[in-house]
Formats: C-alpha cells, sequence, structure tokens
C-alpha cells in the first residue's frame, strides 16, 4: 500500500454546512456594527465577495481587498 505525506480535504459541503455557517457569521458581524441583515444587504455582500474572489483568482486582487472591500456597498 502507498503512504502519503499528506492528505488535502475539500471540507465546504462535505465536513461542514458553508452557507448555514456563513449566515451565522455575517448576523454576527453585521450585529456588530448596526447592520440590518436584510436580503438586500446580503446580495449586496455576495455579490461583491463573488467580483473580489474572481479578480483574486486572476491576480487583480489581494486577501486585504476581500477582507476590506467586499463590505463596502453595504455601508453606503
Amino acid at each position: 500500500m502507498k503512504h502519503y505525506k499528506y492528505l488535502l480535504l475539500d471540507a465546504d459541503g462535505t465536513f461542514y454546512d458553508f452557507p448555514s455557517c456563513e449566515k451565522v457569521a455575517i448576523k454576527k458581524l453585521f450585529d456588530n456594527y448596526n447592520i440590518p441583515l436584510s436580503d438586500d444587504n446580503l446580495a449586496l455582500y455576495h455579490s461583491a465577495n463573488s467580483e473580489l474572489w474572481d479578480l483574486f483568482e486572476k491576480g487583480k486582487a489581494t486577501c486585504d481587498d476581500i477582507r476590506i472591500k467586499r463590505f463596502i456597498p453595504i455601508m453606503k
């Protein structure tokens, strides 16, 4: 039997219910900054987040961009 030095697992959707965990985390964050957890605010967040991850994968955004800029549409 072949032995492996590392075993990598993609846990999103397998071991973790990412959408549920994400919603709980976003609710806590929004509550901390007195931002209502509305469908519109979630849509703004998800749109900005997706766009920034796409830019990151193309080398046109940094981790700092993602951490900060995905919340800018909600703060306006």
